[in-house]
């Protein structure tokens, strides 16, 4: 299905959203369910730049895009700036109409835009609820009656979604600064606590939240006091795909070369981090190779330098406000420490011992749940448990720019540290073959995307392609998708390929990927032809299909492809 970008999302480029699948089927599915009010209200806790954001204006644009009449998405996006209730209620309001009839009249204007009242009730002319609704804002909003301003922009989504049997799905993007910039007036000096009104519209069945933020000690000290209101849902990094894809994705957005062992060693040492990963593409350091682990490694060492990288600009800007805030010196000894041990939980008794602090227990306990607030701590199963966020960009940066105050070591020795560390994540990632040989296979096949859509862009030949093509100057066009594919030959029947790549010019190309070790043989070969027969009737006649394997093939099955007219290539003829 082919995505409108009608909501316009953070990430930029829309190609640079990789994976994801198993969150957005989930999702998905969850909105589904909205129509037998089964959905329970979810918070989604991320660590800053996971790509939560990134995730929900993706769904935001996918429900939007499969325009179910009943299921209605509202992305809000809390803002950062000292405004009045009365201020935001207004704000509020007028998003989340702007956006219902952005949906209704499927024109994109609306929803990136906070239409005025004139402009909401001409466009609910004929619908009296909406309509009324407005009317009633309008009255409050003349009145400047803040509470029931705010009472009536809170509960809109519900009311309209009863009202009208549809399910306005809201989603609450940086959910905690609910509390920190919206004051009862201007002359207020303390901000109010909103999210405290949600104690009640949490439970809502009928129009359900999806509640998220980028501090997940903060957020979660929130939907604690909601009373099982919301259902929590963890994102974590990318998985070993996804984390592949994007990798590949950037080299060939960025037109920066990587090779299997530098984009497996890439992914790995960003700790698959859709941001992290991309600030390597955009590093300003030189000289610049991310084709050797050697130069990775010096590219991520470039970037966790205070004050040249930019991964170490973002934590450390952070990192000083949160210890700032601390006011304590321990802050930093007990981060240190614990960053040492990874996610091994240490409790509160050997902290103290082993830092040899002198804390009382509630000063301690103080100490930690403010770090464990500005996320860059973690809780541990027990409430007296904590340990590291096991992040090694974070930690790389904090080492850098405290161990030599807190250890009293010249900043070359840390340095020497993490080398040797890094070289050990290099030699425990070999010697897991398991993980290794998962790589493998992704590593063939995202290698493939790479240079099959580099390839259509640089309109190559067919014959630098493929070997022994019958029409060798044939050019490539662009495609549009170089990806998996399931074709439905008839209602029972489903064929899944490895790549499908899809040009508007043509031609296409159906491909079957192999990867292993072993030789090609016999059988492999024969369901492939056996494949194309079974699709080559439902394409265009100009579709192509292209056998790979990352082992040389055989003559006999050489003549075999030949004579089904199907193309062959090995990675010799993929490295441009």
């Amino acid at each position: 299905m082919d995505v409108e970008l009608v909501l316009e999302e953070e990430i930029g480029n829309p190609h640079f959203f990789v994976g994801r699948k198993q969150e957005l089927d989930f999702f998905l599915a969850w909105a589904d369910r909205t129509k037998q009010k089964m959905s329970k209200s979810i918070a989604v806790l991320a660590r800053r730049r996971k790509g939560k954001t990134a995730l929900l204006q993706r769904l935001f644009n996918i429900i939007y895009t499969r325009n179910d009449p009943q299921i209605i998405p509202f992305y809000f996006r809390v803002p950062e700036g000292k405004s009045t209730l009365l201020k935001f209620s207004d704000l509020f309001y007028r998003r989340l109409l702007s956006s219902y009839f952005g949906f209704k009249t499927r024109n994109p204007k609306f929803i990136n835009n906070s239409l005025e009242m004139p402009e909401l009730k001409e466009l609910a002319v004929g619908d009296d609820i909406i309509l009324k609704d407005i009317q009633s804002m309008e009255y409050q909003m003349g009145k400047e009656n803040q509470e029931a301003c705010w009472y009536h922009a809170r509960y809109a989504g519900e009311r309209i979604s009863i009202l009208k049997d549809e399910r306005i799905i809201q989603i609450l993007d940086e959910f905690q600064y609910l509390d920190k910039f919206t004051y009862y007036s201007v002359d207020s000096t303390e901000p109010m606590r909103l999210t405290g009104f949600y104690q009640h519209i949490g439970s809502s069945k009928i129009s359900p939240q999806i509640i998220a933020g980028s501090y997940i000690g903060w957020l979660s000290r929130i939907i604690d006091k909601m009373v099982d209101r919301y259902r929590s849902y963890y994102l974590e990094s990318l998985n070993e795909e996804d984390a592949l894809a994007a990798v590949y994705n950037y080299a060939r957005i960025y037109k920066q070369p990587v090779t299997d062992e530098s984009a497996v060693w890439l992914a790995e040492a960003c700790d698959r981090d859709p941001y992290a990963i991309s600030l390597m593409f955009e590093s300003e350091a030189h000289p610049k190779d991310l084709t050797s682990i050697e130069g990775v490694r010096k590219v991520l060492d470039y970037e966790t330098d205070i004050p040249k990288g930019q991964m170490a600009k973002l934590w450390f800007e952070y990192l000083a406000t949160v210890i700032e805030r601390t006011n304590d010196v321990n802050a930093k000894r007990i981060v240190l420490y614990l960053a040492k041990y990874g996610t091994e939980e240490r409790n509160r008794e050997q902290i103290t011992q082993d830092l040899g602090l002198e804390l009382t227990d509630r000063e301690l306990d103080n100490l930690m749940q403010k770090l464990v607030a500005a996320d860059i701590l973690a809780q541990g199963k027990t409430r007296w448990a904590f340990h590291g966020l096991g992040d090694p960009v974070f930690e790389m940066v904090f080492r850098k720019a405290y161990e030599p105050e807190i250890a009293r070591v010249d900043l070359s020795v840390v340095r020497k540290n993490l080398a040797a560390e890094l070289d050990q994540r290099t030699k425990d990632l070999a010697s897991e073959k398991g993980r290794v040989a998962r790589y493998k296979g992704l590593v063939a096949e995202y290698r493939l995307r790479h240079h099959l859509t580099m390839a259509g862009q640089k309109r190559r030949r067919l014959g630098d392609l493929a070997r022994h093509a019958d029409e060798p100057d044939r050019r490539l066009a662009p495609f549009a998708t170089v990806q998996k594919h399931s074709f439905h030959p008839d209602d029972e029947q489903i064929i899944e390929v490895d790549l499908y790549a899809q040009s508007p010019e043509g031609p296409d190309l159906v491909i079957e990927v192999k990867d292993w070790a072993g030789k090609v043989n016999k059988d492999q070969v024969l369901a492939f032809i056996d494949t194309k027969k079974q699709l080559q009737a439902g394409l265009s006649g100009n579709t192509l299909y292209l056998f790979y394997s990352e082992q040389p093939i055989a003559e006999v099955n050489i003549e075999r492809l030949k004579e089904a007219d199907i193309l062959y290539a090995d990675h010799t003829t993929f490295n441009w």
